[in-house]
């Protein structure tokens, strides 16, 4: 993810052509009636960096070291928004999964099929975490449902599950309180 860009300034149009210096003309010393010039001369508007979703997956949760596949779907109609090459969900399998937060009757019965890849579910969370296992090779995933997203990320035996479940809980956390 990239570093903040640095703000840029622009001349508020009522503000005046000329430029906060003293009759010397060099600049004048930072009081608090200068900034109070600039600030109604200029307006400062910080750029905010571009995150794309392909960055939340390869490297906010693939260069962790927690995940070793993941992927976001969009809530209302499947389709993918990232994932890495290995992980791919097809529409029947997200919409299962979304249904499987609202009643897990029939995940808790079928497991949790993430592209070949079938897992037990564990465990539900606040209808919004979803946790499998598989309890012959010792992988794992978490899903996160947001409002209009859902995250899916498997772990490796030999990763720690923790690590994953909250690298994921942190995602989904900020991607809701963020409107998503």
């Amino acid at each position: 993810m990239g570093s903040l860009d640095k703000p840029t300034f622009s001349r508020s149009p009522s503000a005046s052509n000329t430029t906060p210096a003293s009759s010397s003309g060099r600049p004048r010393s930072l009081s608090c009636a200068n900034i109070r010039s600039l600030s109604s001369s200029y307006s400062i508007v910080a750029t905010q960096p571009v995150v794309t979703w392909h960055d939340y997956v390869h490297v906010l949760l693939m260069e962790s070291g927690n995940v070793a596949r993941a992927a976001i779907h969009r809530t209302k109609d499947g389709v993918s928004l990232a994932s890495t090459d290995d992980l791919d969900l097809s529409y029947e399998q997200v919409q299962l999964l979304l249904q499987g937060f609202d009643d897990s009757t029939r995940l808790r019965k079928e497991g949790i099929w993430l592209g070949h890849e079938h897992f037990t579910l564990t465990r539900i969370t606040d209808r919004r975490i979803m946790v499998g296992r598989d309890a012959r090779t010792g992988a794992g995933c978490v899903i996160y449902r947001c409002v209009t997203c859902i995250i899916v990320a498997c772990y490796e035996d030999g990763n720690h599950p923790g690590g994953c479940y909250s690298l994921i809980t942190k995602l989904g956390d900020f991607l809701v309180d963020s409107g998503f």
